[in-house]
């Protein structure tokens, strides 16, 4: 994979995969983070005098709808360049070629939505073509789009020398450290609710992992497939079958909650504390439901997190959204943030607690979400095949 300086951008025309993928409501940005960590791409491209031409999505629209389209982003870029955006909102216009002409060189377009072309999501080749002609160069500054195939993310580098953005690089650097060479003792914390897509991390992190901490609705899953039952705990029940198949392959390596947080409902202003029995047999009769760790888990977790010198950590542990069940994530990631080693938190839904839970302190936050879980798990990334093979 080639690096964004590596390449020859002086007074290019440059075509910039950027992740602006920020969540919106009413058109209103709530978090610009992923704006932010595109600039310094940005800024590089305009410093050498490059015309930026700017692709990116917005979500998962189907069609061209409105409440997905990246216009409020062209404004915060612009506040954040502190120069002028100019937002077009068809690429595939034939006025496009002349507004890249008049275009000076340290200038900057942003085009609509990219997803708003099904040949995108496609992975269509002729549309990729078409868009390469109006540039010279690629580069893809977005890792959180690179498990994907489409088209600017894979078939245009077909056409085109193409380059990992400073922020892509970034990712792959910081990754590779727990993919491939953490220092020891290395805990792995993860939670949520998808168990299926963190199967290929859990049994890969396994073979390095001395510790995997398993909590939320991940563990949930795990626990029914021991043969617990859960009342109307949320469970991935797709996965039952790789649940078990975890427990049988790496099943020492997993340390799942020994006390549970259990409720009515999510709108209860009470809930107990029950402790699993060794033996399966039924912890939560309907309509209750467990919502988080418990205490004499969170004692346990932070007694293992303070020996780490690596730690990854990917979901919460309970339903943060409610403070009465926010306790085991804010708990856990506190300590973490202690642990003054490699910490490594990824994902949107661990990064979405964490900013409400006003904890920041660790060495690197990763704002992909399934394409970090997927490269971490050893699997390919079209995105990243795609920048290794090109050598345009």
């Amino acid at each position: 994979m080639r690096s964004l300086r590596q390449a020859n951008v002086k007074e290019k025309i440059v075509l910039l995969r950027a992740n602006l993928d920020v969540p919106l409501r009413n058109g209103r940005i709530l978090d610009d983070s992923r704006i932010k960590e595109s600039i310094p791409t940005i800024k590089y491209l305009l410093s050498n005098k490059a015309k930026v031409l700017i692709v990116a999505h917005l979500g998962r629209p189907k069609g061209k709808d409105k409440k997905f389209s990246l216009k409020p982003v062209a404004s915060r870029l612009k506040k954040l360049l502190k120069k002028p955006v100019l937002f077009l909102p068809d690429i595939l216009d034939s006025k496009v070629a002349d507004n890249i002409s008049r275009l000076k060189p340290g200038q900057v377009i942003l085009f609509e939505n990219v997803r708003f072309y099904e040949e995108e999501e496609k992975n269509n080749f002729q549309f990729a073509k078409q868009i390469s002609k109006l540039v010279q160069i690629f580069i893809n500054d977005n890792f959180s789009v690179s498990h994907r195939s489409h088209a600017l993310v894979d078939a245009v580098t077909r056409y085109l020398p193409s380059f990992a953005g400073l922020a892509f690089e970034k990712e792959v650097k910081e990754l590779s450290k727990i993919k491939n060479s953490p220092n020891h003792p290395f805990v792995v914390v993860i939670g949520g609710a998808k168990v299926l897509d963190k199967i290929r991390v859990i049994l890969n992190l396994a073979k390095k992992a001395d510790y995997i901490l398993i909590g939320g609705a991940s563990a949930n899953t795990l626990l029914k497939a021991e043969g617990y039952k859960l009342g109307d705990s949320l469970i991935d029940e797709k996965a039952q079958k790789e649940a078990s198949k975890i427990l049988k392959t790496v099943g020492e390596k997993i340390t799942l909650p020994i006390d549970l947080v259990v409720a009515l409902s999510l709108s209860s202003k009470k809930f107990e504390i029950i402790d699993i029995p060794p033996i399966p047999s039924r912890i939560v009769d309907s309509p209750s439901a467990i919502f988080d760790i418990g205490p004499k888990t969170i004692i346990k977790w932070k007694d293992i997190i303070k020996t780490a010198k690596t730690i990854f950590l990917s979901g919460p542990l309970g339903i943060f959204e409610y403070p009465i069940f926010a306790k085991g994530t804010k708990e856990i990631a506190r300590a973490i943030s202690k642990n003054s080693h490699q910490t490594v938190i990824g994902g949107g839904d661990t990064i979405n607690a964490l900013d409400q839970l006003k904890i920041k302190r660790f060495s690197y936050i990763s704002t992909a979400g399934s394409a970090m879980l997927q490269y971490i798990g050893g699997g390919e990334l079209p995105g990243l095949k795609a920048l290794e093979r090109n050598k345009l």
